[in-house]
């Protein structure tokens, strides 16, 4: 296995702002894994970290996978790991397991 170097899990979504809130992804801690930058008069956000950067980067190609892989372990009968799959992928999309 690769040597993982992102925040570790457990990630979590918090609600902020005050006129249009809006998720922002916080380690365990709650503590924001994205800051706001200033570069050339445009303000943006950007992640702390660029193994995070990385991570999220790669979000959607992670989920297209797991998509795959739900479908194939339910497929072989392996129910308790495709439920596993199923869990994340509604983290991922908002939806209901």
């Amino acid at each position: 296995m690769a040597d993982v170097k992102h925040t570790p899990r457990h990630w979590q979504l918090l609600e902020v702002g005050d006129k249009s809130p809006r998720l922002c992804p916080a380690d365990k801690h709650g503590c924001s894994i994205l800051t706001v930058v200033e570069e050339g008069g445009i303000t943006f956000a950007a992640v702390y970290s660029n193994d995070d950067a990385r991570l999220i980067s790669a979000a959607p190609d992670l989920l297209e996978a797991l998509i795959a892989a739900e479908q194939a372990l339910e497929h072989a009968g392996s129910h308790l790991h495709a439920d596993r799959c199923r869990e994340v992928i509604a983290k991922a999309t908002g939806a209901a397991a």
